[in-house]
């Protein structure tokens, strides 16, 4: 019947909170086929299995399809490939509302609206960093006014590569949000006003000694990294090995360095320098995906 192919995503870069994300070319795939039964779930992927009331993409399709009154199918649901890492601040539970939202809408023969569909994620997700890229791909600024949501991308070179470091242990997003303080100081929200606009400039001007710089931030990470045991002697190698900027991945615990180029062997260095630390940490080199979501049928 269908298939979905979703990105993973990295929201916030430094100082974009709640606003800014980029989709990259790391991929999850569903796949849905008629069944004999009721809309069910098997899971094939290496990743510790989800249960499926706990699982986003079962959810958001059963939600969809009560919303407008459609019965639920009988389906098989296939989680064929994880290659995001679950809770590791790469977008998976983005990743699986949006798979959701796709299959859903597909099965129930509607138009496959990406910005419609992008807006019900947000919705659900409560914030658009991870969900609007993964469904628009590229970087993503997204606000809303008055209830009326709105994107628009930032430009990104193809030379511009992203180094996802991914340690063994993960970051609940609750527990991120809950160090979080309920008020700024009006030094630390024009901290991050400037810096957010110097990062986008910077992007759109090719002006890449700002990234730095830009990626700061005092709204999350000074908070955040402070739970990952790792995130100083991350930081140091990416400058050692010639990165422009680094920023934590969403609310953890991956860590984003920013290079130029053909960095592969740059990639290779730090990995053995964390696998040294312990095997289980994992080295991304990535590239920005600019399709976002893709349906096919099967």
């Amino acid at each position: 019947m269908f298939k979905v192919k979703v990105p993973a995503t990295s929201a916030n870069m430094g100082p974009g909170f709640d606003c800014i994300g980029i989709a990259l070319d790391l991929y999850n795939e569903v796949e849905v086929y008629e069944s004999d039964k009721p809309l069910h779930f098997i899971w094939e992927c290496e990743e510790e299995e989800v249960p499926e009331k706990e699982n986003f993409i079962y959810t958001s399709m059963i939600d969809v399809f009560k919303e407008h009154d459609f019965p639920i199918p009988n389906v098989k649901v296939i989680a064929r490939k994880c290659n995001i890492p679950m809770v590791r601040g790469l977008g998976s539970s983005s990743a699986a509302i949006v798979a959701g939202l796709t299959l859903a809408y597909a099965l129930m023969g509607k138009d496959f609206d990406k910005d419609l569909l992008a807006y019900k994620a947000w919705v659900i997700e409560g914030h658009p960093d991870n969900v609007v890229p993964c469904f628009l791909g590229g970087m993503t600024i997204s606000v809303m006014d008055e209830g009326k949501p709105y994107t628009t991308h930032v430009p990104i070179e193809d030379r511009v590569k992203f180094m996802a470091v991914i340690p063994p242990y993960k970051t609940e997003t609750k527990q991120s949000r809950e160090v979080l303080p309920k008020d700024y100081t009006r030094a630390d929200c024009i901290q991050n006003v400037s810096r957010a606009s110097m990062m986008i400039n910077a992007f759109n001007l090719k002006d890449y000694h700002l990234l730095r710089t830009a990626f700061g931030d005092r709204i999350h990470q000074p908070y955040r990294l402070p739970l990952l045991k790792d995130a100083t002697y991350v930081f140091e190698l990416f400058k050692e090995n010639g990165a422009i900027g680094e920023f934590m991945s969403g609310s953890g615990s991956t860590l984003m360095g920013v290079f130029l180029d053909d960095c592969q062997d740059r990639k290779l260095v730090i990995e053995e320098k964390l696998k040294a630390i312990d095997p289980l940490f994992r080295v991304e080199l990535l590239n920005v995906d600019r399709t976002g979501v893709v349906l096919s049928k099967i």
